[in-house]
């Protein structure tokens, strides 16, 4: 239907070199209505404010009301950064971490898949591949029932390539993420969904 299609539609943008004085002209004209509707002290009177005006923004500011202002001092800052509560773990053969902080009740999950081996000439296709994750649909459910099941069970989920330095700056790091939200008690929910996406995507439907 669409390739068959000889239904088309051509728009073209032809530059104006007048329009900036045209623009020009007609803001000339609406500032001269407009001081021709005032009274010869309503004239007198915007000078004036305008003056007023003109004197507050040159006047220096007052050193007493400049020391007032809090300041950010380089020794106000921390040497370290704040250490986030880390706890070390596993599911199943995989190493996990768990941070104990405060998110109101929803559950933040990564998934992070090692890309050392991935080709080089192959990374050029992640963004693509992050896109068909979660919307070419699954043998499971087609696009749009995958979109409605993950709008039901989760906050939102993502997929996308990272890329960082070990601890020591070093050594580089990559790593496919595939992210995901919840409310605790539809983390079970959610983790059927990174399954379903990293397993059964449909990948093959043209």
């Amino acid at each position: 239907y669409f390739l068959d299609n000889e239904h088309r539609t051509v728009v073209r943008l032809v530059p104006d070199v007048n329009l900036a004085a045209r623009k020009q002209k007609d803001e000339e004209n609406r500032l001269a209505d407009y001081k021709a509707s005032l009274a010869a002290g309503q004239i007198d009177e915007i000078i004036a404010r305008t003056r007023q005006l003109q004197e507050l923004q040159e006047k220096p500011d007052d050193p007493a009301h400049l020391a007032a202002i809090p300041q950010l001092k380089l020794a106000d800052l921390p040497k370290t950064n704040r250490s986030v509560h880390k706890l070390e773990g596993s599911i199943g053969p995989a190493p996990a971490l768990f941070h104990h902080l405060p998110t109101a009740g929803i559950a933040y999950v990564k998934l992070a898949f090692d890309m050392a081996a991935l080709p080089t000439r192959l990374v050029p296709l992640l963004p693509l591949f992050s896109r068909a994750l979660l919307e070419m649909g699954t043998t499971r459910r087609s696009y749009v029932d995958l979109g409605l099941e993950v709008a039901a069970q989760t906050g939102g989920m993502g997929a996308y390539p990272s890329f960082m330095t070990s601890q020591d700056g070093r050594k580089p790091l990559s790593y496919f993420m595939v992210s995901g939200k919840a409310n605790l008690d539809r983390v079970g929910g959610l983790a059927d969904l990174f399954r379903e996406i990293i397993l059964d995507t449909e990948f093959d439907n043209l």
